[in-house]
């Protein structure tokens, strides 16, 4: 919190930076999928939902034609099609593992509010409440993020996806949610809902 201000509001350790490096998901029908895991002694991880949205790309006023800033729009609409389509009706009492774009601090503020953990504009209460703190709630980026790992444009999403993998396979977890966004001003969201067998 003590570094130098980039630009209000954002400061230098609240920011990712870009770094370089790669990434592959395998996918596999359900029976390869069965025969990896198990010759590997993992259970498989499916993805039971998927959402994918975008919104205008220029900054502006009027929010039918232009990207209201306060909002990442296809955040909200990617979370809740993958939710749909997963059957997660609540995401807080049902999701234990979230891994999201987070290319700044403020940015996952949004995005947690835009998911459903938070009511919009309510983004103290992933402390206040215990949800995003050392053993709340929901585990929140245990990767560290884009903040702590670099982002390497492209592929850190695949990371991403490993982290709660690894994270629902050594925890038992049931469900994860792993969140990408893109452009200049994340007007791409994407949502994947991961389950556990």
């Amino acid at each position: 919190m003590n570094s130098r201000y980039v630009v209000y509001p954002f400061k230098l350790l609240e920011m990712c930076v870009y770094t370089e490096g790669a990434g592959a998901v395998i996918f596999a029908s359900e029976e390869k999928a069965r025969a990896i895991a198990r010759n590997s002694g993992t259970p498989p991880i499916w993805i039971t939902g998927a959402g994918a949205s975008n919104e205008h790309s220029v900054a502006g006023p009027d929010y039918r034609r232009h990207k209201y800033m306060g909002r990442i729009w296809s955040d909200h609409i990617a979370a809740h099609k993958a939710y749909e389509m997963a059957g997660v009706k609540d995401p807080l009492a049902e999701i234990q593992v979230v891994e999201l774009h987070d290319a700044f601090v403020k940015q996952l503020q949004i995005t947690m509010g835009e998911m459903g953990f938070v009511p919009i504009g309510r983004t103290d209460a992933l402390v206040e409440d215990g949800i995003m703190t050392p053993g709340g709630r929901l585990l929140v980026n245990p990767s560290g993020g884009l903040t702590f790992g670099g982002h390497f444009v492209g592929g850190s999403n695949v990371f991403s996806t490993w982290s709660a993998r690894r994270e629902m396979i050594e925890r038992g977890f049931r469900r994860g949610l792993v969140h990408g966004t893109g452009s200049t001003v994340a007007q791409y969201g994407v949502a994947f809902i991961l389950e556990r067998e």
